[in-house]
């Protein structure tokens, strides 16, 4: 009896989780940041549709007065039409897909278009297809991972410096616009590209045996270990940048703590133990003597030297963006040996330069 009730159960989750969705680009009513569109210049008016029974089909109401337009829906990430207004105001649009087993969902969203938009709007244009470039330039690795590629040459899926780098941008800049992985997907269309990215980031973290430095203990939580979330040739730039973007995807320590490694070695590992043991490694292998303060490329070593001007700033952003979103504290004797690491690389004129 019991069994059967557990089958009858996992029947009806199975099936909910089925169900036909549809979620449409990020709209004006959302954020006046999003949907902006100048009268009289195309844009992209889109979504995409998961679950139910595809293939899909679609109509596009752009809200121009011209009613439902039909759409292709063979790339199911990616429905709509090019639209140009030809008035301004707020315009309502209605995406809606069918699937092949006669299940219809609509979703609407706004747009707000301008007859003579400010510097500040074109910005804020530029930036929506920039984010629809990225979400569409993403490459899955399997069922729930994905990744951006760093160079042209970078195979696609391959993990390199470049696209583990690449990955943490691109993340970082849908973060940085309001995007985040905890948001529902229906309301947030990026939402999963953002958790699939996080999560190919972090398959590859990994822990490295840290201890004592002559210039203090770089252990901040007395584990014993350090953390990388790739070890390419140059660790000191990738780790720097792709970190930034764990920071980026929980807005409190809390939502850090609770967030966790989906796979991978540290599966389980919150992002908040995961990023305060990122910190700790960049502490172990900062520079020991000469050129005080710095790091190079390698952040497995207790000694990182001789300084690069070009890997200072990688784990600084970090050190900064950490302790002001989770209140994360890098020792004070890094940050006192970073300072002293700018002052031996700074110019005469103030600048900083190879």
């Amino acid at each position: 009896m019991a069994l059967a009730l557990f089958s009858s159960l996992a029947c009806l989750v199975a099936a909910a989780t089925a169900q036909l969705q549809v979620s449409v680009m990020p709209s004006y009513s959302q954020n006046t940041a999003y949907a902006n569109a100048d009268i009289n210049v195309p844009i992209q008016v889109w979504g995409r549709a998961w679950g139910g029974t595809p293939p899909y089909t679609a109509t596009l109401d752009a809200g121009d007065g011209n009613g439902p337009q039909a759409v292709g829906a063979a790339n199911p990430d990616d429905i709509g039409l090019p639209v140009t207004y030809n008035t301004a105001g707020i315009k309502t649009f209605t995406l809606t897909v069918t699937d092949s087993a006669a299940v219809s969902v609509s979703r609407s969203g706004t747009i707000r278009v301008f007859g003579a938009p400010t510097k500040d709007q074109l910005v804020n244009m530029a930036i929506s297809k920039g984010k629809r470039y990225l979400y569409l330039s993403q490459i899955p690795v399997g069922a729930t991972q994905a990744m951006w590629r760093g160079r042209t040459f970078d195979g696609a899926g391959v993990r390199t410096t470049y696209s583990n780098a690449a990955t943490g941008a691109a993340l970082l800049c849908l973060e940085e616009n309001g995007h985040l992985p905890g948001n529902d997907p229906v309301a947030d269309i990026y939402a999963e590209t953002i958790q699939k990215g996080l999560d190919w980031l972090t398959a590859a973290a990994n822990n490295f045996p840290i201890g004592v430095q002559s210039a203090g203990d770089p252990d901040s939580n007395g584990n014993g270990v350090g953390s990388y979330l790739y070890a390419g040739s140059d660790e000191s730039y990738t780790n720097g940048w792709a970190a930034l973007a764990l920071v980026a995807a929980e807005q409190t320590a809390a939502g850090a703590a609770a967030r966790t490694v989906a796979s991978g070695p540290l599966a389980g590992k919150s992002y908040l133990d995961l990023v305060t043991d990122i910190i700790d490694l960049f502490s172990y292998s900062q520079t020991d003597a000469g050129t005080n303060g710095g790091w190079r490329y390698n952040l497995r070593t207790s000694n990182s030297a001789p300084n690069d001007a070009s890997a200072m700033q990688w784990p600084s952003l970090l050190f900064l963006a950490a302790s002001d979103a989770w209140g994360v504290s890098t020792p004070p004797w890094v940050l006192d040996r970073t300072a002293e690491g700018f002052k031996v690389l700074q110019a005469p004129n103030g600048g900083v330069g190879y």
